[in-house]
């Protein structure tokens, strides 16, 4: 057989091709175009739609999600789960590169990060959450804010109209098992001495005196360095039954 002039042209599934059988060389047989691709079992597309990222559905096919779309520049995940996650990553092998890492050099007065909730369910609940769950991982930071520039490094903003004291920051020592003497947290004033060194140049701290239920007692404190050594300048001593107690030059 002798063929002229192949070139290519666009087939339809009617077409006809010339195939040899294998069963017998000297056998050639005529089929469609379409008989073809059924035999070869190819993966079908269902809910095709613009930009529409695709999934496999797991018995041969796949589906384009019209809740996940991507168009080259935005990708979109619209999702109507309601008790369990919407997005998840799991990156445990990772340890020195970042498992989410976002650049955003060209802003003026957008964000990097923009975070909603206007839920009014009045279940106590966290919009962030940030735990470092190991107890020996004692180099973690769970929160780490730098500033370049004079701008301030943290705002809370309070638009309540209530007469409550509002914004509120609370430190909690969840110990399992308080006593008198036990930290409550501080506020530490740390900078760079002359020598380079990081010193702690003031310190405002809490305690427990007392964690006894219904005579509960704390102490607040005010310390700075003095001549090269922190101490306490002012020591506000809560009691179990008696008065109070403010002392000046505690030590």
């Amino acid at each position: 057989l002798f063929v002229t002039g192949i070139g290519t042209a666009t087939v339809a599934t009617d077409d006809k091709v010339l195939i040899q059988d294998t069963g017998s060389s000297d056998v050639i047989k005529s089929v469609t175009v379409s008989s073809i691709v059924a035999l070869a079992g190819g993966a079908s597309l269902a809910n095709d739609g613009n930009n529409r990222v695709t999934t496999a559905t797991g018995a041969g096919g796949i589906n384009g999600e019209a809740n996940l779309t991507f168009d080259g520049s935005l990708l979109s995940l619209t999702s109507a789960a309601t008790t369990t996650d919407v997005f998840d990553i799991i990156s445990d092998g990772v340890t020195t590169a970042k498992v989410i890492d976002v650049t955003a050099d060209g802003l003026t007065s957008g964000r990097i990060l923009n975070l909603i909730s206007n839920s009014s369910d009045t279940t106590g609940r966290r919009l962030v959450n940030i735990h470092n769950d190991n107890t020996a991982a004692t180099g973690a930071i769970p929160l780490y804010i730098q500033n370049d520039s004079t701008a301030d490094e943290l705002y809370i903003e309070n638009t309540n109209s209530d007469a409550g004291a509002e914004p509120t920051i609370r430190l909690f020592r969840n110990s399992g098992s308080p006593a008198a003497d036990d930290y409550l947290g501080a506020i530490l004033f740390t900078g760079e001495d002359d020598g380079g060194g990081s010193s702690s140049y003031a310190n405002i701290g809490a305690r427990i005196d007392n964690p006894a239920a219904g005579a509960e007692a704390g102490v607040l404190f005010l310390q700075a360095t003095h001549q090269g050594t922190i101490r306490t300048f002012a020591y506000c001593e809560g009691h179990t039954t008696g008065a109070g107690a403010l002392t000046m030059n505690y030590n």
